[in-house]
């Protein structure tokens, strides 16, 4: 029967080029008592589709199991020939089930359900082929994407705040700030400017591009500014603008790579074109990180070195802002491993994340060797400037879309939608025949077996 199930005939076939005499006959054999039991339980005969169905091997094997030992008696004699459908996928989904019961880690009902839940969406979505990274908050269900948005603004001010209070620690910590009276006071005001950038970058709608976003994220830097917890910036004010302007250049970044904070788009294959960079905004953005570096140098031992310092340090930062605007995302039709377009973006961010930084890093550094000589000191505050901008560039170029991605999932699993590890699960529906897995995509082995799961997943709904 293995060999008449899912079209493995052919794959049989055309491995061997032949099939042993005994082999042929008991093919043959099943095909007979498929056909035997189906024309006994009337179902032939009363639905026509199933009738041109019966011509390939996969609905013959799905007969063979739903009807194998059944005789008419066994079957009832439904008038409608959807309800008689229903019975034969039903016999076969619980057959199916039944045979792996034992060593299921999912209970049957388990199974049912959330095969049934996938079949809704599919089938709402227009979806044939499922890939996990597809997941979208529209699938939570009505109430999904507002709760979504809340879950992931939430994410995105705890690793804001976290990254820009590492930030305000490493650069305190060889002045003594940290152990000065106002330390808390500092760090938390450095943990409302991150968490405030973090929030500006996941915005409920699409609000995140907004002008008066990037002016709300470069006031909440005001204050972390004047207490010297982010960079020793003169005026405030000034640093409030750099902040907004940060902020401006990560939204504008985001918006080329097709993000939306309601929408998960994966960052599956980026590309680099030339024409499509933006000078005006990589030199807002070269601006932006050579007053940040500058900043954080003060005060310079040697200020007659000033005109070098400037030249290096924007023309360093220029090409590397350059290079992200010029970037641009899609998305791969065919995935060998399921969940292949959430690792692409994860590695995707590492990289660009990485290149960023290191130039990030080459920058302060060869600003602080220009203006006040080679030190230890000045290697490790560089390291804490890539730290700061690794975060924020692999968050535009990836690392966005795996935390969209991450958040889902963790609130279909919160919501007994998805078991915890659902690649796990799909690969076990699989084993069961009632999906196939290709690549790293997932299709029901028939549209008529994904209706009878939506079907019965409304039903109990309802």
């Amino acid at each position: 029967m293995r060999y008449v199930r899912g079209g493995s005939l052919r794959e049989v076939l055309d491995r061997q080029g032949g099939l042993p005499l005994v082999q042929v006959q008991r093919i043959i054999g099943q095909v007979a008592e498929a056909l035997a039991a189906a024309h006994e339980a009337k179902v032939i005969q009363q639905d026509q589709q199933l009738h041109e169905l019966a011509h390939s091997p996969l609905m013959l094997s799905v007969m063979i199991m739903a009807y194998r030992g059944s005789t008419s008696e066994d079957v009832p004699d439904y008038a409608e020939t959807e309800v008689q459908r229903g019975h034969l996928f039903e016999t076969y989904v619980q057959r199916m089930i039944q045979r792996h019961t034992e060593d299921s880690p999912y209970a049957p009902d388990v199974i049912r359900e959330t095969l049934g839940w996938l079949a809704k969406n599919m089938r709402s979505h227009g979806q044939s082929i499922f890939r996990v990274e597809d997941l979208q908050p529209s699938w939570l269900g009505t109430d999904g994407p507002p709760l979504f948005a809340r879950a992931y603004g939430a994410a995105g001010i705890l690793l804001g705040t976290l990254l820009w209070v590492l930030t305000t620690v490493v650069i305190a910590s060889p002045d003594g700030m940290l152990f000065s009276p106002e330390a808390a006071l500092v760090l938390l005001a450095s943990g409302l400017a991150g968490g405030t950038m973090g929030w500006g970058l996941t915005a409920t709608g699409d609000n995140y591009d907004r002008w008066w976003v990037s002016v709300i994220c470069g006031l909440s830097a005001f204050f972390p500014v004047l207490m010297g917890g982010i960079d020793e910036l003169l005026n405030p004010l000034f640093g409030a603008i750099l902040y907004g302007s940060l902020h401006a250049v990560l939204a504008f970044l985001l918006r080329r790579l097709n993000y939306s904070p309601v929408h998960i788009w994966t960052v599956e294959r980026l590309r680099f074109s030339i024409n499509r960079v933006r000078w005006f905004t990589a030199a807002l953005g070269g601006l932006a990180v050579l007053v940040f570096v500058m900043s954080s140098v003060l005060p310079y031992e040697f200020p007659d070195r000033l005109p070098i310092a400037l030249i290096a340090g924007f023309g360093i930062a220029l090409l590397g802002v350059a290079f992200t605007t010029g970037l641009s995302s899609d998305r791969v039709s065919e995935s060998l491993r399921p969940n292949q377009g959430v690792r692409d973006s994860l590695q995707n961010g590492l990289r660009v994340g990485l290149g960023e930084a290191f130039a990030a890093f080459l920058v302060f550094v060869l600003v602080d060797a220009i203006l006040n000589g080679w030190s230890g000191q000045g290697v490790l505050r560089g390291l804490n400037i890539a730290i700061f901008f690794f975060g924020l560039i692999s968050f535009v170029v990836g690392f966005a879309s795996v935390i969209q991605h991450s958040v889902l999932r963790m609130l279909l699993f919160w919501q007994s939608l998805i078991p915890w590890n659902y690649v796990g699960f799909l690969n076990h529906a699989a084993r069961l025949a009632l999906l196939k897995r290709v690549g790293g995509s997932y299709i029901f082995i028939h549209r008529y077996l994904l209706e009878y799961f939506a079907d019965q997943y409304v039903e109990a709904e309802a």
